[in-house]
């Protein structure tokens, strides 16, 4: 064999051992790859785990997990080190370590009762033997105002002397606690009309007006402004400020049109003579458009909506044939 020959034959000789020293080493970098969620989504109140584990087998050997939060420093939460534990330097969460036997597969970070400001970006730091550290983040979205809804009336009308109940409660059940309710309404400046709080009960700012409380057991589920014999002037914008605990204040409001008291006009004026065993037929109608009753002698007759009127009236109005009596006078009135 030449020399010539020799060299070439040593030159592959390393050439080979360098491939072969090398296929580990980048076959180990390719197979760490961290399962985690770029964006999580959560609403106030619920326990959130944020994972960052090994996607698949590896010869790597996870030596330490470090979990922060980016703020305008970065904070630091928690630490896990393969031989000196789990340090946490926030105390409202846990950090849990996945295993498989003895091998750490990863972590979880764990956020308990989350609040609006957990919001953020959340990076888990792993430092792995012997590739080195990789890093991956999740983007923690919290909703918490979609978790109250408030049962209200956009628009309600009434007559002048009726009483008004304006409702603003709870739609659904919630873990919020309500911790107080405002009402006002709406003027050149806002005008308070009055307060329930958990802790201090009633306070009322206007006297011609009641708040009601609605509970189930001890939860308070919202309340109901009542006016009583309203008026035009009571007529306007009505602010219910519910205040909870944790998501904070929500605003509902109510339009409250007043309209000009019930005017009945009938066919007929006054008293109506008949003569018994004859029928009699009055008809009435009301502006603007409302429910009205008749009554003989105070005692109601028949009941219905006005556009119904003619029809129940003849059909429950119209006087039979009764026993044979003296003539006698029958009065109807139409009332509100």
């Amino acid at each position: 064999m030449s020399i010539g020959t020799l060299k070439m034959t040593g030159n592959v000789l390393r050439m080979v051992l360098t491939l072969l020293l090398l296929a580990p080493i980048s076959q180990g970098i390719q197979d760490v790859e961290l399962f985690h969620y770029e964006k999580m989504e959560a609403v106030v109140g619920q326990n959130v785990s944020l994972p960052c584990t090994l996607k698949s087998a590896t010869d790597n050997k996870i030596v330490s997990i470090e979990w922060s939060k980016e703020t305008n420093k970065n904070t630091k939460l928690g630490l896990y080190s393969q031989f000196y534990g789990i340090h946490v330097f926030w105390q409202n969460i846990t950090i849990q370590i996945e295993k498989n036997g003895t091998d750490v597969l990863g972590s979880h970070l764990i956020l308990s009762d989350v609040k609006k400001s957990d919001e953020g970006i959340y990076v888990c730091d792993m430092a792995t033997f012997p590739d080195g550290s990789k890093k991956v983040k999740t983007q923690l979205i919290i909703k918490g105002i979609q978790g109250v809804e408030l049962f209200h009336y956009e628009k309600m009308e009434a007559v002048v002397g009726q009483n008004v109940s304006l409702p603003c409660t709870l739609k659904s059940a919630t873990d919020n606690k309500i911790v107080s309710i405002e009402w006002s309404k709406e003027t050149n400046k806002t005008t308070k009309l009055g307060l329930h709080s958990q802790f201090y009960g009633f306070h009322l700012f206007w006297q011609n007006i009641t708040i009601q409380i609605e509970k189930n057991g001890r939860d308070v589920l919202g309340s109901h402004l009542k006016l009583s014999d309203v008026k035009k002037s009571d007529e306007g914008i009505y602010v219910c400020d519910m205040a909870t605990f944790p998501d904070g204040s929500k605003k509902v409001k109510t339009q409250l049109i007043i309209k000009d008291d019930i005017k009945i006009t009938c066919d007929v004026n006054g008293t109506v003579e008949v003569q018994n065993g004859e029928n009699v037929t009055i008809r009435c109608t009301s502006f603007p458009n409302a429910q009205y009753r008749w009554t003989k002698e105070a005692n109601v007759c028949a009941k219905s909506l006005w556009s119904q009127c003619n029809h129940k009236f003849e059909d429950r109005m119209d006087l039979p044939p009764p026993f044979n009596l003296p003539p006698a006078l029958v009065k109807y009135t139409a009332a509100r």
